[in-house]
């Protein structure tokens, strides 16, 4: 569910009175990336129930008890840090947090319910009938009808709403289309995103996946990703880095000094830092590299990175962005971390005028 149009007002006012309820400001949004991820979570859900509850009215009546929630057009703005005792005093036996987590679990933000990104009856009546060989007019068109969905409050089987919907579309008033599907795309993507996220958490950190099977590519362990979020995450920025895909995984081979150092595994992953919105804002490759000890590291992944950072005037080679690395009891004791640009085809520009100069003329 989610608002244009007529008896509602305009599009902007309910989406910006959600967000007094589900978004956060820079204050707050810096305060909550400085939190562990697991308090992460349960203060995005507290910040939910404390504006909730303060958006709320007293029922009096015989028949009701408890308090009523407001319409959305009636929600006020929160101060959290009015709030900052309650959530610091969370450990206390008699904290009323637990009941505020439950609360904005219990009332997620309605632009993200599944039935806005699910077509009516109607909507993919319509969606059908534009021809399979149309796949862009058929993506668009369902971005639009998204768009239109999640930032109204009426439901998504709503009459009117479709009959708008698709008398609309037809009309192909640019400005119209273009701001509803942009709309859609990016909710949807937040949805999808949100609903089924990348896998985030990591197998155990003693593994070391010798011998795999060919294209058996590992995913990064629990503790590769918070070194990388570490290392690579400004606080407050409002970005979060997140495990793609793995590319790359050398084969393993045993073998004697002095290059047995090439025996330990060698992988690299594809990290994406993306927005509250899923949006992609920046890309990275990140290389991990197994080395028996910190000297090892030193020796080779240290100087990678300076042969890298040496070229890069050079626009065919991918820019390094740094290097680091991690001890830990499991073997390989020693991981080197080499962060790197992830753009082979350069900007969209570079890939579009490539494909061009491929044309036979």
């Amino acid at each position: 569910m989610a608002s244009p149009i007529a008896n509602n007002g305009p599009v902007g006012d309910y989406m910006v009175q959600q967000d007094l309820i589900y978004g956060f400001n820079r204050v707050d949004q810096h305060y909550c990336d400085a939190l562990s991820d697991a308090d992460k979570a349960d203060f995005r859900l507290y910040s939910i129930g404390i504006k909730l509850d303060n958006n709320s009215e007293p029922q009096n009546s015989a028949n009701q008890r408890g308090k009523k929630r407001l319409h959305w057009s009636q929600f006020v703005q929160v101060n959290l840090e009015d709030y900052q005792d309650i959530w610091d005093g969370r450990a206390n036996p008699a904290s009323t947090v637990p009941g505020l987590i439950k609360a904005g679990r219990k009332e997620p933000d309605p632009r993200l319910a599944q039935q806005n990104y699910e077509l009516s009856a109607a909507i993919q009546k319509h969606y059908d009938s534009i021809p399979e060989a149309n796949v862009a007019e058929r993506r668009h068109f369902q971005n639009y009808a998204i768009g239109r969905t999640v930032v109204t409050d009426r439901a998504n089987n709503d009459a009117t709403l479709e009959a708008e919907i698709i008398t609309n579309w037809a009309a192909q008033v640019a400005k119209d289309l273009t701001f509803y599907q942009t709309m859609g795309h990016n909710w949807h993507r937040r949805y999808m995103w949100e609903t089924f996220p990348v896998p985030h958490t990591g197998p155990p950190d003693g593994h070391v996946c010798i011998a795999a099977t060919p294209g058996d590519f590992p995913l990064p362990t629990a503790n590769d990703l918070l070194k990388v979020r570490a290392d690579r995450t400004a606080p407050g920025d409002g970005r979060h880095w997140r495990y793609e895909k793995t590319i790359y995984r050398n084969p393993h081979h045993h073998l004697e000094p002095p290059n047995n150092h090439l025996a330990y595994q060698r992988v690299v992953h594809l990290f994406a830092s993306v927005d509250d919105y899923g949006q992609v804002q920046d890309r990275m490759a990140v290389k991990v590299q197994g080395e028996h000890n910190l000297e090892n590291v030193r020796a080779f992944v240290r100087a990678e990175y300076d042969v890298q950072a040496s070229l890069q005037a050079c626009d065919n080679v991918l820019k390094t962005r740094g290097w680091s690395f991690r001890n830990r009891d499991s073997v390989p004791p020693c991981l080197g971390y080499l962060y790197l640009d992830w753009a082979p085809h350069g900007s969209l520009h570079d890939l579009i005028e490539s494909a061009k100069s491929r044309k036979p003329e």
